[in-house]
């Protein structure tokens, strides 16, 4: 096993009473993690569309499901779990291209802790049992593969993520994802909405530069076993567990996005968790406004003259770079000297032996966090947020297109049109160079 596999397990592994149970064959190359909390009525449905892919991404893979619950658990979600393993137990063998493991993490004696357990600790102990499970001798990419319960998944997913991490030599990726509709017209217009506020935001940040353009969706990952345990594994978090890991990886290598297949995640209400689809969809149906505005454009004006800044004006001291940034706007330099800038921008320089790493090394510093901070501190300080619709055409305007003039009335016309303008984002695949002409004038929108 790889020195670093070895070193993290050594020192940052998780606890060994959440062993494995089930097959641990020879050969495994892919390991796709799904932890489930109360999925009994879901998880099968995705374990028989991982089955469905072909034979080619199935050799040398196997599923480890993380049968997950706190010590504080209701009763319906505690028997719930119970019936998933019950019925797990009982399928041993059911997939016999595609082995099937699972670690029960909901039983007395091993819940998950009550302090800092969540869907980020089911998905580390997940992934740190599947790091034993890697074949040592082979020198090919070694890759975990994180899923939802309730996320189905294309017949060609494995084979197509596992061949752009071997030709690209790729670190780390997101899979491109689609919501599928919800079970109500009311859920089914929430999350047409907050998948286009995601796409936006992601849109946004690649309009202004940022190193952290990808969407940080759990049921997207996927990370080589290296890259894993060089950043010390996933982030316990009960939520936005996603977000933090992503953040992590992409300081030691590019997040690439994978769009030659997709993943499908539910639409389902929830409120399990702070943040998320779920409770996305909940809060949407239950306040009706809560998912109808967007981040002020503005935002992403400021951040792009900033990352801007930064390329340019590397070589410049602390003193005066703050100085370039109060005029790009005075709230950007205030934010940054409550992070300590001027103290943070010398070891910065001092540590850059090498001509033009300084720029690299502070977009690490300005990591995703940061510029979420920024541009939260922004919103609530200068940029109001505005109607959802109308912030993304004037973000595609910014770009340097002309979007269909009906697209600003999106939000206050029916939810086909909004429907419409959601696949033409996700036929652009978060990227601006991919958002032409060509397409908005073929993309069906301005009827």
């Amino acid at each position: 096993m790889n020195d670093i596999i070895s070193a993290y397990l050594d020192r940052y592994g998780c606890d060994r009473r959440w062993n494995m149970e089930g097959p641990a064959p020879r050969g495994i190359e892919t390991v796709i993690i799904i932890p489930a909390l109360a999925e009994s009525t879901h998880l099968f449905e995705t374990l028989e569309s991982i089955a469905k892919n072909d034979g080619t991404g199935r050799s040398g893979a196997m599923v480890v499901c993380v049968i997950n619950n706190g010590v504080d658990v209701s009763e319906i979600d505690r028997r719930d779990n119970e019936r998933t393993l019950a019925l797990l137990r009982k399928m041993n063998g059911k997939y016999r291209e595609l082995p099937l493991a699972y670690i029960d993490a909901s039983s007395p004696g091993r819940e998950l802790p009550a302090k800092g357990g969540g869907v980020g600790f089911a998905r580390k102990i997940g992934m740190d049992r599947a790091l034993e499970l890697f074949d040592r001798e082979r020198e090919t990419p070694k890759l975990l593969l994180c899923l939802d319960a309730d996320t189905l998944v294309e017949p060609d997913w494995l084979s197509v993520v596992r061949g752009r991490f071997t030709s690209d030599s790729l670190t780390a990726a997101a899979v491109e994802f689609s919501h599928r509709r919800g079970g109500t017209s009311a859920e089914d217009d929430a999350i047409v909405r907050y998948e286009t506020l995601i796409r936006y935001y992601v849109l946004g940040l690649d309009y202004a530069g940022s190193s952290y353009s990808y969407h940080s969706i759990g049921s997207t990952m996927a990370v080589t076993a290296e890259g894993y345990a060089a950043v010390r594994g996933m982030s316990r978090r009960p939520a936005g567990e996603d977000f933090h890991f992503l953040n992590k990886v992409a300081k030691i290598g590019r997040i690439d996005i994978i769009d030659e297949t997709r993943v499908y995640p539910s639409a389902r209400v929830s409120s399990r968790v702070l943040f998320g689809t779920g409770r996305a969809v909940a809060e949407g149906t239950a306040q009706g406004a809560s998912l109808k505005y967007g981040w002020n454009p503005e935002v992403f004006r400021v951040l792009k003259e900033w990352t801007l800044c930064l390329e340019t004006h590397a070589s410049e001291d602390a003193g005066r770079l703050l100085e370039r940034v109060r005029d790009i706007h005075p709230e950007t330099a205030a934010f940054l000297e409550e992070e300590r800038f001027a103290a943070v921008w010398p070891r910065l320089q001092e540590n850059s032996a090498r001509k033009g790493t300084t720029e690299r090394h502070a977009r690490t510093w300005f990591d995703a966090l940061k510029t979420y901070r920024l541009i939260r501190r922004l919103t609530r300080t200068v940029y109001q947020p505005i109607d959802l619709y109308e912030a993304l055409y004037s973000l595609i305007i910014m770009i340097g297109l002309s979007p269909p003039s009906d697209w600003r009335e999106a939000g206050r016309k029916g939810l086909e049109e909004r429907r419409d303008i959601l696949e033409f984002l996700r036929n652009a695949a978060l990227k601006p160079d991919r958002i032409s002409r060509e397409s908005l004038r073929h993309s069906g929108i301005n009827h």
